[in-house]
């Protein structure tokens, strides 16, 4: 009986079981204390979760720019091939070198998420291609010239990949890209103005 009695002075039942406790009434500073300890929490969280994705972020594009760059590497090994193929002399245009075997998914960017087109159809084709190719380049054409390039659209305007006539890849700022088209378009003027 004097259990009984101390259980029901503690707010609990005779029986054994005990009440739930209550939580003290929280003044409005301890309120306005929690809010702001819980915002913190959550930006320290949003920060540490931003920071993360721009780095995979950073890793995906290094990914990208790496398989365009092979991407690149590959379409110089076509055009030399087609080059030795068919009497020095260099394709027309890129759906020439896939009429003879290339794939067509080395003219596309990982990037930009284009489609690899159902068929070999030269429409078809050409509205899924992500590299521009300057054509009238010839063995001739000294080998810093660009032969290819992908527009810097492709990466974030600030970095685009490049075959020269050389067949050396490599890579460059957005900002540059303009400058060294534009040598390569000089020298075809000049090559068919005949004074080269």
């Amino acid at each position: 009986m004097q259990k009984g009695r101390e259980m029901e002075e503690r707010g609990g039942e005779a029986g054994g079981a005990s009440a739930v406790p209550q939580a003290p009434e929280m003044s409005v500073t301890g309120w306005v204390v929690r809010l702001i300890l819980w915002m913190s929490l959550g930006f320290i969280i949003g920060v540490l979760i931003s920071g993360f994705l721009g780095r995979h972020g950073h890793s995906r594009e290094t990914a990208y720019r790496a398989v365009c760059g092979a991407h690149l590497h590959g379409i110089g090994q076509a055009v030399a091939l087609y080059n030795a193929e068919n009497d020095d002399s260099f394709p027309p245009d890129f759906y020439a070198l896939v009429q003879s075997g290339q794939p067509a998914d080395l003219f596309l960017c990982p990037g930009t998420g284009t489609l690899e087109p159902e068929t070999n159809e030269r429409a078809e084709f050409e509205t899924h291609c992500d590299r521009v190719y300057v054509a009238g380049l010839d063995g001739d054409s000294p080998g810093a010239l660009i032969m290819l390039y992908e527009l810097p659209v492709n990466h974030s305007q600030e970095y685009f990949n490049y075959l020269r006539r050389d067949y050396s890849t490599t890579n460059a700022g957005g900002h540059w890209i303009h400058e060294m088209v534009q040598k390569s378009n000089d020298y075809l003027s000049e090559k068919r103005r005949g004074q080269r």
